[in-house]
């Protein structure tokens, strides 16, 4: 995921953000850092937890949110 720092808008990824015009070159050439990459890390110690997750599939959490 990639959000930009002129607009503050999240994108899954840095093609959805260039589609969406946010690497304008006028931004590059002044030195404007125009997306800000994030790093996700997530950690659980409950083992019920840890053994849920094993058995969830990203299938799984894409229907989620199309329901929503």
């Amino acid at each position: 995921m990639v959000t930009s720092t002129s607009t503050k808008i999240t994108y899954r990824n840095v093609y959805c953000a260039l589609c969406n015009g946010e690497m304008q070159e006028r931004n590059i050439t002044e030195g404007v850092v125009p997306l800000s990459f994030w790093r996700v890390n997530v950690r659980c110690h409950n083992k019920t937890v840890v053994e849920s997750i094993k058995h969830f599939s990203l299938d799984i959490l894409r229907n989620l949110i199309k329901e929503k």
